[in-house]
């Protein structure tokens, strides 16, 4: 079952991924998604600014490896936000030591949609200034950050395997722009 580029409602394909059974504890022996060294697990959300200052690379979606590498990023981001489910709306890989460029946001009746390789391709109807909070940043409740109200974003959609290009609008267009400046090096107190 494919879902519509404009789902983001529990339409079955997400709610399928996102309960995927995948192994909560990656194998040590197994290669990090980022670099040629064993995987650890992760304990923590990531608040280091000099880690959160790096810029995250693209996953290779050619590469053979990459469903599996995909698995493993997507397990340990599904547990953060499961772990954090009162406050966390999305999530960058970065945030939880992959520097991948992977962003989930939570959507309606508790689905996930996953972009991999997120790009703003265009931004319009105004601004609006918003308050927001981070994981990685809780020191800074409340930062006052300028977004854009509705944003167009080309992603490659691992549910589909094909890129998508969508609009997003409201609070989904903020949570979208405030992962994808994490992806970006970007955190709430250096926006």
């Amino acid at each position: 079952m494919t879902c519509p580029d404009d789902c983001f409602e529990n339409c079955g394909t997400h709610v399928e991924y996102m309960n995927k059974n995948i192994n909560p504890v990656p194998d040590t022996n197994a290669l990090s998604p980022c670099k040629d060294t064993p995987l650890t697990p992760r304990v923590a959300i990531i608040t280091d600014k000099v880690l959160l200052s790096l810029v995250c690379s693209p996953m290779d979606i050619q590469d053979p490896g990459y469903k599996a590498s995909l698995d493993v990023i997507v397990s340990e981001m599904l547990q953060v936000v499961n772990e954090n489910s009162d406050t966390c709306v999305g999530l960058a890989a970065n945030q939880v030591g992959i520097f991948k460029r992977v962003v989930l946001i939570r959507g309606d009746k508790d689905a996930a949609i996953f972009l991999v390789n997120p790009t703003v391709i265009k931004c319009w109807g105004g601004f609006i200034s918003c308050e927001e909070t981070c994981l990685s940043r809780p020191a800074f409740p409340g930062t006052r950050v300028r977004r854009a109200k509705v944003i167009k974003v080309r992603y490659w959609d691992p549910i589909v395997d094909k890129f998508i290009v969508r609009t997003f609008k409201d609070i989904f267009s903020i949570i979208i722009q405030h992962e994808i400046d994490h992806l970006n090096g970007k955190f709430i107190g250096k926006v």
